[in-house]
């Protein structure tokens, strides 16, 4: 859910509320709450001193690989730069970063079944503004892991694009998630 809109003002559509709602739900029932940080840095809440704080709950899994429910899942969160500010990485931090991600999938091995990432591979969902290309790093680290499925955020629904789609060179099944989707693998 993109926080940055509150920022605007108090809106905060209906729909919102219906993903907390579920995600909370399912978290009191034990689900295990995964996400990656975006580039706004709305992820933190702050104390009554106004420090900031990492959500609690929920475990970041930027940069790590993980085993939630039998599953393989990595993730890389923020998106390539674009202008100053958190949440953004260049070329080479997302070279190195990703493989970093590689060797942690190598040892031991395993195949990795999903990847959750802020940003989307280049392809159909790369917006076309600057701030929501697509990032080149992104798509050769899911040709050559070949997860079975890439959810990622970012890319508003304003562009019309398709929530969806598989990328040719990997199969992987891409999921635009932004807003919210639920998503059956």
């Amino acid at each position: 859910m993109p926080g940055w809109r509150l920022k605007r003002g108090w809106f905060w559509p209906t729909r919102h509320n219906d993903v907390v709602r579920r995600v909370l739900k399912m978290a009191k029932k034990g689900t295990r709450v995964v996400y990656v940080p975006g580039n706004h840095a709305d992820e933190y809440v702050r104390d009554e001193d106004g420090e900031r704080l990492p959500p609690r709950g929920v475990q970041n899994a930027h940069g790590r690989v993980l085993r939630v429910a039998g599953l393989t899942l990595a993730g890389w969160g923020g998106v390539p730069r674009y202008r100053e500010g958190e949440g953004q990485y260049t070329a080479a931090e997302a070279r190195w970063g990703l493989a970093r991600l590689d060797w942690q999938l190598r040892l031991p091995p395993r195949p990795l079944d999903i990847l959750l990432t802020h940003a989307p591979p280049l392809g159909p969902h790369a917006g076309s503004d600057h701030a929501h290309r697509g990032c080149g790093e992104l798509s050769r680290f899911m040709r050559r892991q070949r997860p079975g499925l890439l959810v990622h955020g970012h890319i508003h629904e304003y562009e019309g694009k398709k929530t969806e789609y598989t990328d040719p060179q990997s199969a992987t099944r891409v999921v635009n998630a932004y807003g919210y989707r639920v998503v059956e693998f």
